[in-house]
């Protein structure tokens, strides 16, 4: 729409109600803060087509005026409307300065403040006054102002190392951190990971990051036991994680209700990084597949749309992986669709007892890749049953065009290269799927020490 705008072709858009802030927020950072709008009650995937058709009836003099009304383009804005009405933007590049009787009191002030602007994820944050910022900005080599990414999406925030370097220190990270967190955002900015699609669906999408190279050991990023939950082993993996979702709200702009339109949420969305079991791998790790040197460190981002886990004790490999394959396909849920409409990738989270079993027979990456892809999906009967196939006809589409036959299945990936496979935790049974939105993105870290 924007783009029409600009280029002089009338448009309008016909949003529901509850995405109203979001629809104006977009188009003020685009430059089209007047953008014509009508006014739906209900979001129209969650209506019949029937529905919908009578909907646009109501509207039809609202939206022919709004299309014969000129509409003034003006320049790409980079402050956005925040949480709290009457709250300062944070890319204004002013300083926000607080004073009180003592430091306790300052802290409280502080805190209280962000949360009520909107600033903030809920958890206290640690002041970032320009000394702790001057100590952050010790973890690398690169100069303040320099810029990561021009427009940081979706509200096309421009990310200075600086302001990521706030960003790390509010979350609690350590100089030593930086480099992650800046190579992370570099990652998350590559259009292959989709980061508009992640910051501003209705469903609970965050970006699942993971660590390959000596720095998992230099800095402590945890891949072993637990590396997704609490306690002082994670202090690593859940600070860098932090650091990055509040850069994707006070860079890009990802505000509750006003870009980020989930509808639940998830407590996955303060953060989620891990590092590979390098040692623990009977293949080669992830960044030497793709062709990393084993001693460069680097860091790989996949926007998540759902996490499954398997269970189960380590038996022969057709049995291992069928229950992988069975976890891939979240029919009821967006993995299916994601996988068919976005090209999206996978990402298999390999317990080392099941990757041990498996290599030891004799059984690729390549192999594990082929057997899933043919296992897994769903069939023709689902695809049918209760009338989704009208809802997403896609499905059927794809099904037919690669030639399924009666019970055979609609893989949950489009090809088998969509598969990919990491070692992840220590202990038996569990293994997990970490069904994406986007492509698997792998940035190098050490470039930014």
């Amino acid at each position: 729409m924007f783009t029409l705008e600009k280029m002089g072709i009338p448009t309008v858009g016909i949003t529901a109600k509850h995405f109203l802030a979001d629809y104006r927020s977009t188009a003020l950072s685009t430059g089209l803060p007047e953008l014509p709008v009508a006014l739906a009650e209900e979001a129209y995937s969650s209506i019949s087509d029937k529905e919908v058709q009578e909907d646009v009836d109501s509207m039809i003099d609202e939206i022919i005026s709004a299309l014969t009304t000129p509409v003034e383009a003006g320049v790409e804005q980079l402050e956005m409307p925040i949480t709290t009405p009457g709250g300062p933007s944070p890319l204004t590049g002013e300083t926000t300065r607080f004073t009180a009787e003592n430091y306790d009191k300052l802290y409280d002030k502080f805190n209280a403040t962000f949360l009520e602007y909107g600033w903030g994820d809920g958890f206290m944050l640690t002041p970032p006054t320009r000394p702790r910022v001057d100590e952050m900005m010790k973890g690398t080599s690169h100069p303040a102002d320099e810029v990561v990414v021009k427009h940081f999406e979706p509200a096309k925030g421009e990310a200075t190392v600086e302001k990521i370097a706030i960003a790390a220190v509010m979350a609690g990270c350590k100089p030593e951190y930086l480099p992650v967190v800046l190579a992370a955002i570099e990652a998350l900015s590559d259009p292959a990971f989709d980061l508009i699609q992640v910051s501003m669906s209705t469903g609970a999408h965050t970006p699942f990051l993971f660590v390959n190279g000596p720095i998992r050991d230099e800095i402590g990023i945890n891949y072993k036991a637990g590396p997704l939950g609490p306690g002082s082993r994670n202090h690593v993996n859940a600070t860098i994680g932090r650091a990055v979702r509040l850069v994707m709200m006070n860079i890009g702009g990802c505000y509750l209700g006003i870009k980020d339109m989930d509808v639940l949420g998830t407590s996955n969305k303060f953060g989620m990084l891990i590092g590979e079991n390098e040692e623990a791998n009977p293949w080669e790790p992830y960044h030497v597949e793709i062709g990393y040197d084993p001693k460069t460190s680097v860091i790989s981002a996949l926007g998540m749309d759902s996490q499954n886990e398997t269970a189960l004790a380590s038996v022969e490999p057709e049995v291992l992986l069928y229950y992988y394959a069975t976890v891939m396909c979240d029919f009821g849920g967006g993995a299916l669709a994601c996988a068919h409409f976005f090209d999206a990738d996978t990402l298999i989270l390999m317990n080392p007892d099941h990757a041990k079993t498996v290599a030891e027979s004799g059984w690729s990456k390549n192999d594990v890749r082929g057997f899933l892809f043919k296992t897994c999906g769903v069939t023709e009967h689902e695809l049918t049953a209760g009338g989704r196939a009208d809802i997403m006809p896609a499905y059927l589409e794809t099904w037919q065009a690669l030639g399924r036959q009666a019970g055979e299945k609609l893989p949950c990936v489009k090809s088998s290269e969509r598969i990919k496979i990491i070692v992840a935790g220590a202990g038996p049974l569990k293994g997990s799927n970490i069904s994406g939105i986007g492509r698997l993105v792998t940035k190098e870290i050490d470039k930014w020490k």
